[in-house]
C-alpha cells in the first residue's frame, strides 16, 4: 500500500531523540528552546511557542484576539471543522467567505463583502500548500490568524507563510510537512500579544509545551527541509505531467514567482470520486477527499452561496507525494496519474 501521508523520518532523526533521551532530557527545555528560537527566525517573528496540541494553539490564538460571544469571526468553507466546534463554543458568529476558483484559498474579495459587519478576526487556513493573495489581503485591518499547516515552505511573490498575520499557527503532526509527532507551533508577529500570550499560559504553562523528545524530532526536520522540499518539488513536476495527459487537473498554483511546497498532490477530478477511487485501490494507493469533514459541512447555511468551494468540496481527491517514495511506487503513481479515469 502507498499510504497517503508518510513521516519523512530518518536515522539521524531517531538518533537525535535517542541522545536527547540518554541526556535524560525529555520535558520541555534545551531542545525545546532551540526549535523555538529556529522557527521564529525562519519567520522573522518575535516569538514562537510551541505546544503539544494543535488545537490547542488554535485556541489560544483565539483567546489572544478576545474572541468571545457574538465576535463575528470570517473562515473559508473550507476549513477543517473542528475550527467550528471551537469557534461556536467560544460563542461565535461564523462568517464564510468563499474561496478562490483555482487555489481554494480565502478569496480577498469574499472577505472584502464581509467587512461592513464589522469582524473581530479572519482565520485563513491555507489548502494544499496554496497560499492566499498577500497582497491583496494586507490591505485589511482586521486581525488575522493564519494556518500555515499546509503551506509550510510554499513562497509566492516576495511573501512566505503568514507574513502578513497577527498570529500563526502550524501543527507539527503525522501529516504535515515538518512532524514531530504531534503537537504545533503558535507564532507572533506582534510584540503586543506577547505579554497576553505569558499570561494565558500561567502557572499550567509547562504542561502545554511540547517535550524536547519531540523538538528534537523538529529540528534534525527544520535544518532539512530544503532538501526534502526540493525532492517533493522533483516529484510534483513529475506528476504534474502525468495528469496533463488526463482530463483531471492538480489545483496547485503554479508560476515563475511561487515556490511550491510540494505538501501533497490534491488532483481536481472530472469524474466521479467514487470511480477514480475504486481505480487507484486496485493499484494499492491511498486517496482521500479532504473536505468531506469541511467547515461548511458542520453548519447550516446554503452552500450555493460558496459556489467556488463547491468543486473543492465534491472533487478533489488527495494523492500521495512525499520524499520517502520509492522508485517503484513512483512508477506506480505515475502510471496511475497518466491513466485516471
Amino acid at each position: 500500500m502507498i499510504k497517503l501521508f508518510k513521516p519523512t523520518l530518518k536515522r539521524k532523526d531517531m538518533d537525535s531523540v535517542l541522545n536527547t533521551m540518554v541526556d535524560e532530557a525529555i520535558g520541555p527545555g534545551e531542545k525545546y528552546s532551540e526549535f523555538s528560537h529556529l522557527i521564529r527566525d525562519y519567520f522573522g517573528a518575535e516569538t514562537c511557542v510551541l505546544l503539544r496540541s494543535y488545537i490547542n494553539a488554535f485556541e489560544i490564538a483565539c483567546d489572544l484576539l478576545h474572541l468571545g460571544k457574538d465576535s463575528k469571526v470570517i473562515i473559508s468553507p473550507l476549513s477543517p471543522a473542528w475550527y467550528v466546534d471551537i469557534l461556536e463554543r467560544l460563542q461565535c458568529i461564523i462568517l464564510f467567505a468563499d474561496v478562490d476558483q483555482f487555489t481554494g484559498c480565502i478569496s480577498y474579495e469574499a472577505v472584502k463583502e464581509l467587512l461592513p459587519q464589522n469582524p473581530s478576526a479572519l482565520i485563513m487556513y491555507d489548502p494544499f500548500g496554496n497560499l492566499p493573495d498577500y497582497k491583496k489581503l494586507s490591505q485589511i485591518t482586521v486581525p488575522i490568524i493564519e494556518d500555515i499547516t499546509q503551506g509550510f515552505g510554499t513562497r509566492k511573490n516576495e511573501y512566505k507563510p503568514g507574513e502578513i498575520s497577527s498570529i500563526i499557527i502550524s501543527a507539527f503532526e503525522e501529516d504535515s510537512v515538518i512532524t514531530t509527532g504531534g503537537g504545533a507551533a503558535l507564532i507572533l508577529n506582534e510584540k503586543k500579544y506577547i505579554k497576553p500570550l505569558q499570561e494565558l499560559m500561567g502557572i499550567t504553562g509547562k504542561l502545554r509545551l511540547m517535550p524536547d523528545l519531540n523538538a528534537a524530532l523538529g529540528i534534525v526536520q527544520l535544518k532539512a527541509m530544503p532538501v526534502l522540499l526540493e525532492r517533493r518539488r522533483e516529484y510534483l513536476a513529475l506528476f504534474r505531467n502525468s495528469v496533463s495527459k488526463t482530463k483531471h487537473k492538480i489545483v496547485i498554483e503554479s508560476s515563475d514567482l511561487i515556490i511550491e511546497n510540494g505538501y501533497v498532490l490534491p488532483v481536481l477530478l472530472d469524474s466521479r470520486i467514487k470511480e477514480v477511487n475504486k481505480f487507484t485501490r486496485r493499484y494499492k494507493i491511498e486517496t482521500v477527499n479532504p473536505f468531506e469533514n469541511c467547515a461548511v459541512n458542520r453548519v447550516e447555511v446554503d452552500h450555493n452561496l460558496y459556489p467556488n468551494s463547491i468543486p473543492f468540496r465534491l472533487r478533489t481527491l488527495f494523492f500521495p507525494i512525499y520524499p520517502l517514495l520509492s522508485k517503484d511506487q513512483l512508477k506506480t503513481l505515475v502510471k496511475v496519474l497518466s491513466t485516471l479515469p
